[in-house]
């Protein structure tokens, strides 16, 4: 994933898929190196507007956020559990297709069958939720 979405596609008139392409195709998904930004979005996000151009440090488009070291599989895709091979991004996706890929402690998996005071003081609401779909909250 190292040069995802850094590199011009060969393809880029050619009709294909560009979710999936590992290409960047325009400026609206043209990756830096994750070095140099910030994932919090430039006000001149998605535009070739930014005074700063490359040089900002902070994302300039969505794809930049969500594939910046400190987002990429940091939540799950909205397929998963059940629906992951329906993902279009497929291998490329930036959020988590299973268990293995998230890159968050997984608090709820520390949870005791009746938590005692040590899990309320030291786990409980530590960690953001790794889930970006409706679930049971309980």
């Amino acid at each position: 994933m190292q040069d995802f979405k850094r590199l011009d596609c060969p393809r880029k008139n050619s009709a294909h898929n560009h979710k999936s392409c590992y290409y960047f195709h325009s400026i609206k998904d043209k990756r830096r190196d994750d070095d140099i930004y910030s994932p919090e979005l430039c006000k001149f996000a998605d535009t070739e507007k930014c005074p700063k151009r490359d040089k900002c440090r902070r994302a300039h488009n969505r794809v930049e956020r969500l594939y910046h070291k400190d987002k990429y599989k940091t939540k799950f895709c909205l397929c998963y559990p059940n629906k992951i091979s329906m993902c279009e991004y497929g291998e490329y996706c930036s959020f988590a297709h299973s268990i293995e890929d998230i890159k968050l402690r997984l608090v709820h998996y520390l949870l005791p069958h009746q938590a005692d005071f040590d899990f309320y003081i030291f786990y409980f609401k530590t960690e953001w939720c790794p889930f970006n779909n409706e679930h049971n909250k309980a």
